[in-house]
């Protein structure tokens, strides 16, 4: 199975940031100032919780962690943009 992000991107849908692949404009909104940042670091989880939004448990591997390098790079973006 490749997992790659080219693999799971449709290259046609997202090929223009303003438009979607029907030709329609896409919605979009101004960033004002961050609030908040939520960082998902992945499904799988120790735990197995019947509320869990995206069913983490030991098992679910459908979200890959994050990086550290990841991670950085957008604290990063956020101390330039101040």
């Amino acid at each position: 199975m490749d997992c790659s992000t080219s693999a799971l991107i449709d290259g046609a849908k997202f090929r223009d940031p303003e438009t979607t692949a029907s030709g329609a404009s896409r919605a979009s909104v101004d960033l004002g100032r961050l609030e908040t940042l939520w960082i998902n670091t992945g499904t799988l989880c120790n735990l197995a919780c019947a509320n869990y939004y995206i069913e983490s448990s030991p098992q679910n591997d459908r979200l890959v962690y994050i990086t550290a390098a990841e991670t950085a790079a957008y604290l990063d973006e956020i101390v330039d943009d101040g």
